[in-house]
């Protein structure tokens, strides 16, 4: 089986063009795709046979199927070749608008679940999860410690115990190894006990065992077992000692002190055996890691057994068993060293039990980077860019700040790729990477972070939680240019049309000069959007006096700025871009000399000279 790929399987030409944009979202997927569209379309791989036959050759060959027809065609295709959730692929069905993602096989344990959330986001579409743990937010018993390598002795029970789980009956629940992933609060049916003892004597339904112990009494069948990598043997050796001799100390040591072999995870020696064979053969044939530690790193541990002269003469430290365990676990001692004449001795410590490292998804910063020059980022926007590995941004942001990204990974755009951006650096995030989403001005005002809220709403992403940082809005630096124009009330328009209707513009451009607000206008106008800059200075004539005082400011606090101070009768003739920013006065609102300024109020209440 393939597990480096995933196979994307279309039908249709629609289907195709899908596959393609999924492709290009996944990474390192074959395109399927009939040799009747094949060529016209660049699939990777065209196909004259039934496309059943092809669905479950893909079956045996891939880790993840995408199929992009209707739910019949790969449901009968697939009927014939399912096993179980242990063996099967990862399957998701989508139409081919993309409107649909379904996790249809293999939902927990082959990831459909996460595969249908991330094409939902590729396609913006909306993931269909019918696994009744994922839809109540429960235990998914399947999925539990399974990114950590936990094993589960018993699966035949998993059926039955995640049907006890979802249907709300008492399940128990006891630790004494690996990370603590069951902390905060549980669903209500789910009960921790701090002993065997207790969780016995509560006779719940079902019981969740996650320990090095091997548990004596009989168990229920709807019990599971988890077996957490916990266990590190420390071994001491003669040389030229078979990997045999070795295997049968350490699981006759195992055996007798009643801890699960699934549960071992490394051996540990004195680097003077590294080069032992039977050592290295061990822990190869048992799929274990190998750690070596000096002598003096093992002499400075301390140990509950009586120092060995023999490995004090030949190593230099008075335990290699004991003190290699201690070392490479960072635990406890659970079994002292067990003497295996003439060859060897063995040592069990147990690795402590810790927090997991948070959630896999990494963070997304949206961060407000300001008018244009780097040195009006604040502080917590250039925290989060030095702190992230990813940036991605409209290409004229990201040139702004270029000499904070060296070394970082950049994903450039171009306009109106907003929802590009934004669905990137949330698929990003989610894979566990660290992301700044970066936007002009501050991220808040006509910018990013918006649009990130929207997709994660509409497509009920809720494992991401994004970190707003602000920036300097362009308005606060064009104030500050031309003098003092803000000092009372004011309102903030876009003349852009490219999101909101020009109906809507031009009513809320009316109420507000009838107010006698400051305006404060933005993107006012643009190779495409001419007239509508000429109709909006024709409204605001038509409410104030055309003398009324007007600021300008073109790019600013980029090295190619200007700014002016002009008048509403004359506004309409002066060269205005989509980087310029207007500020229409009221009508206290007067030119001094070369500045702007709006009166708070001052002169009317105190004397001032």
């Amino acid at each position: 089986m393939d597990t480096a790929k995933t196979a994307i399987i279309a039908l249709s030409r629609n289907g195709i063009t899908l596959g393609h944009k999924i492709k290009t979202g996944l990474g390192g997927a074959v395109l399927y795709a009939p040799q009747k569209h094949a060529e016209s379309a660049g699939a990777d791989v065209a196909f004259s046979q039934p496309v059943s036959q092809i669905i479950r050759q893909a079956f045996s060959q891939y880790r993840q199927i995408v199929l992009i027809m209707a739910s019949g065609i790969g449901i009968r295709a697939l009927a014939p070749v399912i096993q179980d959730k242990r063996h099967d692929p990862a399957v998701v069905l989508l139409d081919e608008q993309g409107n649909f993602a379904v996790s249809l096989l293999s939902g927990h344990l082959g990831g459909a679940n996460k595969l249908a959330r991330r094409l939902a986001l590729i396609c913006r579409g909306q993931a269909v999860i019918t696994t009744a743990s994922d839809v109540q937010h429960t235990l998914s018993p399947d999925l539990l410690g399974k990114e950590y390598g936990w094993k589960i002795q018993n699966p035949e029970n998993l059926t039955a115990l995640s049907g006890l789980v979802v249907n709300g009956q008492p399940v128990g629940i006891y630790q004494s190894a690996g990370e603590n992933l069951l902390k905060g609060e549980l669903a209500p049916n789910l009960k921790r006990f701090s002993s065997l003892e207790e969780l016995y004597q509560a006779h719940c339904p079902g019981n969740i065992f996650i320990t090095e112990q091997e548990l004596s009494r009989n168990l229920s069948p709807l019990s599971l077992i988890y077996r957490p990598p916990c266990l590190v043997v420390g071994i001491g050796c003669n040389r030229g000692t078979a990997a045999s001799e070795i295997e049968q100390a350490v699981f006759d040591t195992l055996s007798r002190f009643h801890l699960s072999c699934l549960c071992l995870s490394d051996i540990a020696s004195v680097d003077l055996k590294s080069d032992e064979a039977g050592l290295r053969e061990f822990a190869r044939s048992e799929g274990l890691n190998i750690s070596f530690f000096s002598g003096s790193e093992l002499a400075g541990v301390d140990v509950p057994s009586a120092p060995s002269q023999a490995a004090m003469r030949c190593a230099g430290t008075p335990s290699v068993a004991e003190a290699a365990a201690l070392l490479c676990s960072k635990g406890e001692m659970i079994v002292p060293k067990q003497v295996y004449r003439p060859n060897i001795t063995v040592a069990v410590a147990l690795k402590p039990a810790v927090m997991p490292a948070e959630p896999s998804a990494g963070w997304l910063y949206i961060v407000g980077t300001g008018p244009g020059n780097p040195d009006h980022l604040t502080p917590a926007a250039l925290e989060a860019i030095t702190n992230s590995q990813v940036i991605v941004g409209y290409k004229t942001y990201t040139d702004q700040i270029a000499g904070l990204i060296n070394g970082k990974e950049l994903i450039s755009t171009g306009m109106t790729q907003e929802i590009q951006r934004a669905e990137k650096a949330i698929m990003l995030a989610l894979e566990g990477k660290k992301v700044a989403l970066v936007s002009g001005g501050d991220s808040g005002i006509f910018g990013m972070s918006g649009l990130v809220y929207d997709i994660l709403r509409e497509r009920q992403i809720t494992g991401l939680k994004p970190k707003v940082i602000s920036g300097m809005p362009a308005l606060v630096s064009c104030s500050s240019l031309l003098g003092a124009p803000l000092m009372t009330n004011f309102s903030v328009i876009s003349l852009s049309n490219y999101l909101t209707a020009w109906t809507e513009i031009e009513t809320q451009l009316r109420a507000c000069a009838a107010t006698d607000l400051v305006i404060v206008i933005q993107n006012p106008t643009s190779k495409k959007r001419g007239e509508i800059f000429a109709l909006a200075c024709r409204i605001l004539l038509e409410c104030r006096r055309p003398e009324t005082v007007v600021g300008i400011v073109k790019n600013a606090d980029r090295p190619e700025q200007e700014y002016w101070i002009s008048s509403l009768g004359n506004l309409a003739e002066e060269d205005i871009d989509m980087n310029t920013t207007i500020i229409i006065g009221n009508a206290y609102s007067y030119r001094w000399g070369e500045s702007m300024v709006t009166p708070r109020g001052y002169a009317n209440k105190y004397q001032l000279v």
